[in-house]
């Protein structure tokens, strides 16, 4: 059988093997198309309530599919900022939130049944050496409730929790929680990065 030209053999093979690693390479990565607009948002973060006046309704952060930040005006006395994340910046954030701390297996209403129930121990328990404060169902007058958006594709999820920061110190046993916390303090660190680029 004659052999096929150089260049032609290489069309082949090339052909093959793109069958066999496109189909990988989408399993790995997921379905794309939805973020292909620049302005799809990504993740959005936002802290509510509290003694604090919001200055305005914008989300504290918001990260968009092109890389582009928007931080909130609490963050920049009263005015909003924005910077531009690289490539690699922004895979590493959704890598650290869609994966490592995988976002999408946190529920809020687990969470809170976490809460009660641990806190409904503690009360049952008979020591009473340290008072018992549940901040499951306990309103904290200066605490906020998260509030944390995500969008991969056509994939969307939120979580919310009240008080965050204080549940997340008292009870380090639940893991969503201290993986919630995670992601928000990321996304702090990222707010406050923005807002100091602008200045």
């Amino acid at each position: 059988m004659p052999q096929l030209p150089l260049m032609n053999r290489l069309a082949h093979c090339f052909a093959i093997a793109s069958l066999i690693i496109l189909p990988l390479v989408n399993d790995a990565f997921g379905d794309c198309s939805m973020n292909a607009d620049p302005d799809t948002v990504i993740i959005q973060w936002s802290s509510k309530g509290g003694l604090e006046k919001p200055a305005s309704a914008m989300a504290d952060l918001t990260v968009f599919a092109d890389g582009r930040v928007l931080a909130g005006p609490r963050f920049a006395n009263g005015t909003a900022t924005e910077q531009q994340l690289s490539e690699a910046d922004l895979a590493a954030l959704r890598r650290f939130v869609f994966e490592k701390q995988d976002i999408w297996s946190i529920d809020s209403a687990a969470i809170e049944r976490d809460l009660k129930a641990l806190a409904n121990s503690s009360a049952d328990s008979g020591s009473r050496a340290v008072p018992v404060h549940p901040l499951g169902t306990e309103t904290v007058a200066d605490a906020a409730t998260t509030v944390i958006r995500v969008r991969d594709g056509v994939r969307t999820h939120q979580v919310s929790q009240y008080n965050l920061f204080g549940a997340a110190r008292r009870y380090p046993q639940i893991d969503e929680l201290q993986r919630l916390r995670a992601i928000e303090i990321c996304l702090l660190e990222l707010a406050d990065q923005t807002a100091a680029a602008a200045r």
